[in-house]
């Protein structure tokens, strides 16, 4: 038709991704990378579907790679067995805020299709067929999430875990730290670590909570530092910004 690309979508992750471990930091960290590639080529989004799990505020179901190298991660709130009153939930946007939402409604809509069908002799004939399908009917405006504890992440404050993981990763780019290659996107001169590199460091002083808790809680640290402009992330790279906003 000669139209541009305007979404590329993916459904599941796990389908297309080729890994044989859902919690591999490394290997989701070369999928992310794969589909930041494509949507460059493409000029156009890539959006990946998957799950969370029984508890979503402990993120995606797997690495927490996937949340870190993603520039948005998007989710659903609201009444979600209803067509009225749900919400479209922006958890994370790379330059953007966070913990935001927009209010939608779905109606159905039915739709009248030409459909050429071949009879038995071989001819064609043109049927017209109607499908019922949703459309959606978004809100006015983009609202501050509800909800106490992302309010606070979303405030003028960090919280004591959010302050010592940052200590300990400035402490970590100034003992171990190295020069990012310019085409991960830093700054001339910026000097960074490994997000794994960050993520075992916290994880050997216990800072991310009881062994099982740390992959969970450690994607809820990067997507609140990242939304606060507190760090920047570029896999396989985490830095501090030279002006970090919001106030420690």
């Amino acid at each position: 038709m000669g139209l541009p690309l305007a979404l590329i979508t993916m459904d599941p992750a796990m389908y297309f991704a080729g890994i044989n471990d859902n919690n591999d930091w490394a290997q989701w960290t070369d999928v992310c990378k794969a589909l930041i590639a494509l949507a460059q080529a493409a000029g156009c989004p890539v959006l990946v579907v998957d799950h969370y799990g029984k508890d979503e505020d402990r993120g995606l179901i797997g690495s927490a790679a996937k949340e870190a190298a993603a520039h948005f991660v998007l989710g659903s709130g609201g009444e979600r067995e209803s067509r009225n009153n749900r919400e479209l939930v922006v958890r994370k946007m790379k330059d953007g805020p966070a913990y935001v939402c927009v209010d939608f409604d779905l109606d159905t809509y039915d739709v009248t299709l030409s459909k050429k069908e071949t009879q038995e002799d071989g001819t064609g004939v043109i049927e017209q067929q109607t499908h019922t399908t949703l459309v959606i009917k978004w809100g006015q405006e983009v609202r501050p999430l509800d909800g106490s504890g992302r309010d606070r992440e979303s405030g003028d404050r960090l919280s004591d875990l959010q302050r010592t993981a940052l200590i300990k990763l400035i402490t970590l780019i100034n003992t171990e730290g190295a020069e990012i290659p310019s085409v991960e996107g830093a700054p001339a001169g910026m000097r960074g670590v490994h997000i794994e590199r960050w993520f075992q460091r916290l994880s050997r002083g216990r800072v991310l909570g009881e062994r099982g808790q740390s992959e969970a809680n450690f994607k809820k640290l990067l997507t609140a530092l990242q939304a606060r402009h507190q760090i920047e992330v570029n896999e396989p790279w985490v830095w501090v910004p030279i002006d970090p906003k919001g106030a420690a």
